[in-house]
């Protein structure tokens, strides 16, 4: 149920939240900006790395026994390229921006366009106006697929809300909860500030307004609309509350995977209603760890259904980390990849890999229950590989 309305007085959060926005937003910019990206540049020693022969078929994936290929799936992560932090841009006096000390890196990060806001005053005033810590995600065909980002703080609600607008994001996906208690805590960590009201509120010059909110087990999805001069835009913000960091949901996989379908059902809607849809941002608190395995997760799914000959954990993330520094950040990250994705080829009609394979699968809803994980010696194998996997994350 949606908390009562929270009214707030017309002025700019810059005095509530300390944010240094201050937008005007031009319509008609919306109709015709492009994004340019150039592909990402890999070295020679890290292409030959990923030339190495990883890849797998529908069929070995299936049957791949995960918990006695562990070591070999560490290694496999070990492996990963680490790009350096001289690829990190530090824009100065933008500090305060970043939630860790972690910065973006410069040739993929996105930059908030000096068009949707007030001329300033000084060059350096524009640099840092137009800062926010993310960057853009691209898949292996070199097209724009999603954003990977911190999660909000109070003093930069504003610029993500700006960014949601700018990009014509279709779906927000939150893998993070507000607050986390670590393992032997005595206290819970800020991890994301509340960025959307309950209601309606004005963040800078945007208005937003939650129109409806479903509740599922672990996922909370919201319709909400930016409304900024003539300019109305949708977008469902997804919040999958059951991934804790330095955690795995492994109870809750099927739950992934009806997010990335209803996410990716949200990018299509929007592609059908307009000639251009922008990326899906998604974000957990320091936006590399959690968001990329999910992001990673999805192409993956994308691979699986469009090319099930050639699936590719090691060359996918790969790619992340040349676009988000740090991404996938744990051991136990990188193989809950190939979990996922084993748990999506079993949930796929065995018909899927022959037809349609242009499309996106959606043969899983919210409104079906989860299908059974046991039941039979195969999935009681898969099951076993689960409780592994945990005891050794």
């Amino acid at each position: 149920m949606v908390a009562s309305y929270v009214s707030m007085r017309n002025c700019s959060l810059r005095e509530r939240r300390g944010s240094s926005v201050s937008l005007t937003i031009d319509p008609a910019q919306f109709q015709s900006s492009t994004l340019q990206i150039s592909p990402i540049h890999e070295d020679i020693a890290e292409e030959l790395e990923l030339r190495k022969p990883r890849r797998l078929t529908r069929y070995q994936l299936r049957h791949l026994d995960i918990s006695a290929s562990l070591s070999k799936i560490y290694g496999e992560f070990a492996s990963l390229p680490s790009p350096s932090t001289s690829s990190c841009e530090k824009v100065a006096g933008c500090s305060q921006k970043n939630r860790h000390t972690l910065w973006p890196i410069g040739e993929t990060r996105v930059r908030l366009s000096s068009n949707y806001r007030a001329s300033c005053n000084s060059t350096a005033e524009d640099v840092c106006r137009s800062y926010i810590n993310a960057n853009y995600i691209l898949d292996s065909n070199s097209k724009l697929m999603y954003i990977a980002a911190e999660g909000p703080m109070p003093n930069t609600v504003d610029d993500f809300w700006l960014m949601v607008l700018q990009e014509r994001t279709p779906a927000i996906v939150m893998v993070t909860n507000l607050e986390e208690k670590p393992c032997g805590a005595k206290l819970p960590l800020k991890k994301c500030d509340k960025y959307w009201p309950d209601n309606h509120a004005c963040y800078g010059e945007i208005d937003v307004t939650v129109v409806s909110t479903n509740f599922y087990d672990g996922v909370q999805i919201r319709h909400i609309v930016l409304n900024y001069d003539d300019v109305e835009h949708h977008v469902r913000h997804i919040w999958f509350t059951e991934w804790l960091d330095h955690r795995l949901p492994v109870q809750y996989i099927t739950q992934i995977l009806k997010v990335i379908v209803a996410m990716e059902s949200y990018r299509n809607e929007h592609q059908r209603l307009s000639t251009h849809a922008g990326p899906i941002i998604v974000h957990c608190s320091a936006g590399i760890g959690r968001t990329c395995t999910f992001i990673a997760i999805a192409l993956g799914i994308d691979q699986l259904c469009k090319t099930p000959e050639n699936i590719d954990v090691f060359s996918t993330v790969s790619r992340l980390r040349r676009q988000r520094f740090g991404a996938v950040q744990l051991p136990g990250q990188y193989a809950f990849i190939y979990l996922v994705l084993q748990r999506m080829e079993r949930l796929l009609p065995e018909f899927f890999a022959q037809s349609d394979q242009d499309k996106f699968p959606a043969c899983l809803s919210f409104s079906e229950n989860s299908k059974s994980e046991s039941g039979n010696d195969d999935e009681l194998l898969w099951n076993n590989q689960v409780d592994l996997l945990c005891n050794n994350f």
